[in-house]
């Protein structure tokens, strides 16, 4: 495993209709994408923590499709953190399974005519998840957590 391969940027408050969380910035130093790191609570050092591993879905967050359920499962881990009062999300920038954004609308189309995700993404030249997880490690770190 790579180390130092993310940068810590900043910490801010985050408040939300959920809860007031923090919600700290991380660039990833080859691709320069922005990762972030939403908590709640002091989480440092604990034997466990209440975590979720979100890859970011504007099509699904923003424009509300329902061509899936990741909004659902956003808002999903963000309330059951606040009801416990101590969790992290982290929510990486890896739109598509990895693809990117303009990809996954070329997957969209092909979904369109009957192919199903992965069928979409291997006939796009992708494996059937492009996304890669390392970076959680580092950020974790960076936060402390066990």
């Amino acid at each position: 495993m790579q180390k130092n391969i993310i940068k810590f940027v900043e910490e801010s408050e985050l408040p939300s209709e959920i809860a007031n969380f923090k919600v700290h910035a991380f660039t990833e130093k080859q691709s320069e994408k922005d990762h972030l790191a939403i908590t709640l609570g002091d989480i440092k050092f604990l034997d466990s923590v209440l975590t979720r591993i979100h890859s970011q879905c504007i099509t699904g967050e923003s424009f509300f499709s329902l061509r899936c359920d990741c909004r659902f499962q956003l808002t999903e881990s963000l309330k059951l953190i606040a009801n416990k009062g101590c969790g992290v999300v982290f929510y990486l920038l890896q739109e598509g399974r990895g693809i990117g954004l303009s990809n996954k609308i070329r997957a969209y189309k092909l979904q369109d005519k009957g192919l199903d995700t992965v069928e979409a993404n291997h006939h796009l030249g992708f494996d059937d998840d492009e996304r890669n997880y390392e970076i959680v490690s580092e950020m974790a770190n960076h936060l402390q957590i066990k």
